[in-house]
C-alpha cells in the first residue's frame, strides 16, 4: 500500500495592505492569509485574480486577533 501525502498548506501573515495584495497575488489552493491586527487600507480595491482554491485546499483570509 503506497503512503498517501498530506495536502500542502501554506501560512502567509500579512501586516501591510501591500503584503496582502501580495500574498493574494501570489496564494494557490491550500494557502491560508493571516492579517495582522490593524488597518488594511489601500487606495482602490484589493484584487483576487484567476484563483482557484477547492473543498479539500481552499484559500482562506483569517485575522490573528481573536
Amino acid at each position: 500500500m503506497k503512503d498517501v501525502e498530506s495536502p500542502k498548506v501554506k501560512h502567509i501573515q500579512v501586516c501591510t495592505a501591500a503584503a496582502l495584495q501580495q500574498a493574494l497575488d501570489e496564494a494557490t489552493a491550500g494557502t491560508v492569509i493571516e492579517l495582522a491586527k490593524g488597518s488594511h487600507e489601500q487606495c482602490g480595491l484589493f484584487v483576487v485574480k484567476e484563483k482557484q482554491g477547492s473543498a479539500l485546499l481552499p484559500i482562506p483570509t483569517t485575522s490573528s486577533f481573536r
